[in-house]
């Protein structure tokens, strides 16, 4: 079967996500494409992330929403079938994650996180993520052009890499690199990919196949 992983403990593949409201996403794009096109792009992100993810067998597939409230809606969308939708926890981005992973290692073997505004994200890159949890590599970090990082797969927890880190800064990455390192943590690095954040990380011609003109 096609993007199938051999595992006998069901790995874990999370997405986290918001849901696609003027106001609430890509507020730093708003003041260069506009409120509309801004929710746009965001939307059109989501949808792409969750459609090349969905080819993936044999993972367990969880889309934690920022907002509690708005699951019912997420359950509604075609482009959410096959996945389990659930909130987020309170805190910051951090703390989010820390509770997501620290949960769901208690039940699958290895967990895959990503943000739902990657552009070019592919399956392969989320597969090969697995693979190498299997291998024995406690964590893998996909680092993003800005300094964070878009992917982060774990097969436990022997490292703290969530607390003291300033998010949405360019020393994410490499500060996160820095605990690994000093926890004497096994680590590897996958492809590098850009998230939509800002005015500089814009392609128009992505703008225009999505006819936001």
């Amino acid at each position: 079967m096609v993007g199938s992983l051999p595992f006998r403990k069901e790995p874990t593949l999370i997405v986290f996500a918001r849901k696609p409201l003027k106001g609430k996403v890509k507020r730093r794009l708003v003041k260069v494409i506009g409120c509309y096109r801004a929710t746009e792009v965001y939307r059109s992100l989501l949808i792409s992330t969750l459609r090349e993810l969905q080819i993936i067998r044999g993972v367990r597939k969880i889309l934690m929403v920022a907002d509690p409230l708005d699951i019912p809606w997420f359950r509604r969308q075609l482009f959410c079938r096959g996945w389990i939708v659930r909130p987020q926890t309170a805190g910051n981005l951090g703390r989010r994650m820390q509770q997501a992973f620290s949960y769901e290692l208690r039940r699958s073997g290895s967990v895959v996180l990503v943000g739902s505004d990657i552009k070019a994200i592919q399956a392969k890159d989320v597969i090969q993520t697995f693979t190498l949890l299997g291998q024995d590599v406690k964590t893998v970090i996909g680092p993003a052009l800005d300094g964070g990082y878009w992917l982060l797969g774990r097969s436990n927890c022997d490292a703290d890499i969530f607390n003291d880190i300033k998010w949405g800064t360019s020393q994410v990455f490499s500060k996160t690199k820095k605990k690994l390192e000093n926890a004497g943590s096994s680590y590897c690095e996958i492809s590098q990919r850009k998230d939509i954040d800002s005015s500089s990380d814009l392609d128009w011609c992505f703008l225009n196949r999505l006819r936001l003109r």
